[in-house]
């Protein structure tokens, strides 16, 4: 057994706004279906029909039946192939949700005696698994948010936070990545999320680092531009803006500022806590190449994918 401090909270807190995205895409696709099923109600498939027959009677006597019939089928045809589109939009919504879902698994394990140095996020992979078994992508997001509401109520944990052994080191083994992959996702990332910070809070004012930025994010990047403590190696100049100076946990300050995320970054990000959780997940792995330690494969998979989360989120804004 280990002692470890557990964060299940914030973790639930995260997989409840996964489950509320999901209800929210089956209950939008239930009232569009319903909408199309109401116009296939008795008194207007009648109307038209009676309508129709109508015409035909003018035009051409004794075809009022086979004209009412057509007018129908035309109808029928007409659902079905709104319904079918339905289908598609919902299933491009489906996919980057449950991308997103995928790639948080990546950073959390189930809390157990036999947890040690490794995670163990492939166990609750594993609960997906049948997912993709299904047609339907409303069967998809229904069954998926079952899953989600069964893992919630598990014991969970940051797989950051997994008490390390000590004192056992493990043979070298070669890294699954090309030594310099690790740098460059994270200096694209780093690049992206500050240029989006400049650039939304510069819209609104030209004096957005003073006006739009917490206090004490401002006093510790002008403290480590003061020790000249350079936090992008990738950056060669002696001075630098204060943002060169910011680092996770300050964008985090940043984006979740009430008016900030009111006004600019709901647009980008869409769910707080989905972005809080990736953020403080990829801290400690910008630490380690910053330092130039090595990353395993789970670290290595985590920063990749939510790198590129994070920069499709900018990207589209």
């Amino acid at each position: 057994m280990f002692e470890v401090t557990t964060v299940s909270s914030d973790i639930k807190s995260v997989l409840e706004s996964y489950i509320r995205q999901g209800k929210d895409l089956l209950s939008q696709y239930e009232i569009s279906i319903k909408g199309i099923k109401d116009v296939r109600s008795e008194l207007t498939r009648n109307s038209l029909g009676e309508l129709a027959g109508l015409i035909a009677s003018v035009v051409v006597p004794g075809t009022r039946r086979k004209v009412r019939k057509y007018s129908r089928n035309i109808m029928r045809t007409q659902q079905k192939t709104q319904i079918v589109e339905l289908r598609k939009a919902l299933s491009s919504q489906f996919e980057p949700w449950f991308s997103s879902i995928m790639a948080f698994l990546f950073s959390i394990s189930i809390k157990k005696a036999t947890l040690k140095q490794s995670s163990d996020s492939e166990s609750l992979k594993r609960k997906f698994n049948r997912i993709h078994g299904y047609v339907n992508p409303e069967t998809k997001i229904r069954n998926t948010v079952l899953i989600l509401e069964k893992v919630k109520n598990l014991s969970l944990i940051y797989n950051t936070d997994i008490p390390k052994k000590v004192g056992r080191k493990k043979p070298s083994q070669k890294i699954p990545y090309p030594p310099q992959e690790p740098y460059k996702i994270l200096k694209e990332l780093e690049t992206k999320m500050r240029d989006c910070i400049q650039v939304k809070l510069g819209s609104l004012s030209k004096n957005w680092w003073k006006e739009k930025v917490p206090k004490d994010v401002k006093d510790r990047a002008e403290s480590r531009k003061n020790k000249n403590e350079k936090q992008y190696p990738w950056h060669k100049e002696k001075s630098l803006p204060l943002v060169f100076y910011i680092d996770f946990t300050d964008y985090i300050k940043i984006i979740l500022r009430r008016d900030n995320w009111k006004d600019k970054f709901q647009k980008v990000f869409k769910d707080k806590e989905i972005v809080s959780a990736k953020l403080r997940e990829l801290e400690p792995i910008r630490n380690a190449i910053a330092h130039s330690r090595e990353l395993n494969k789970t670290e290595f998979n985590k920063l990749k994918l939510y790198s590129e989360d994070l920069c499709s989120c900018i990207e589209k804004s």
